[in-house]
C-alpha cells in the first residue's frame, strides 16, 4: 500500500514541510520527507533486491508499482504547491519530485547491490539528492 501522506504518522512531516521546514530548502526538505516515507516501510537489502528481480520479470507488477508511485508523487507535488505557492508553479512541482522518483531510483538500485556496511536507503536518496544539486547547481542568469 503507498504511504498516505496525511495519515497520522505522516502528518506531523507533512505540516513541517508545508510550513517550509526543516531545514528551509527545498531540495533537503525533500530529501528529508523520503527519508521519512522510507521509514514507513522499512526496506532491507534483500527485500530490495528481490522487489528489483520480481519487478524486471513481471509488467503487470510494475504496472501497479508505478501506479502507487503516481500516487505518492502527486501527493508531494501538491505538498510542494502548498508549501512554495502558486507562483512557484505545477511544472516546477512536478519537476522537483520527478528528481526525487529518478534519485530514488537510482538509489534503490545502488541500495539492492550493496552490501550490509553499505550506507541505508535513506541515506543513499539524500546523497543523491546532493549529487544532483552539485550537477545541476547554480546557472548563470
Amino acid at each position: 500500500e503507498a504511504p498516505d501522506l496525511s495519515s497520522s504518522d505522516l502528518q506531523e512531516v507533512a505540516d513541517r514541510f508545508r510550513a517550509g521546514g526543516p531545514h528551509g530548502l527545498l531540495g533537503e526538505d525533500l530529501a528529508e520527507l523520503a527519508r521519512h516515507l522510507l521509514a514507513t516501510h522499512g526496506i532491507d537489502r534483500e527485500s530490495a533486491r528481490l522487489r528489483r528481480t520480481v519487478l524486471t520479470s513481471s509488467p503487470r507488477l510494475l504496472s501497479v508499482i508505478h501506479e502507487r508511485f503516481e500516487q505518492i508523487a502527486e501527493q508531494i507535488v501538491e505538498l510542494v504547491l502548498e508549501r512554495e505557492g502558486p507562483d512557484f508553479g505545477p511544472v516546477r512541482a512536478r519537476l522537483a519530485v520527478g528528481v526525487l522518483v529518478a534519485v530514488f531510483d537510482t538509489a534503490m538500485e545502488t541500495f539492492s547491490r550493496g552490501e550490509a556496511d553499505d550506507p541505508e536507503l535513506a541515506d543513499l536518496v539524500a546523497d543523491n539528492l546532493g549529487l544532483v544539486a552539485e550537477l545541476f547547481g547554480p546557472h548563470p542568469a
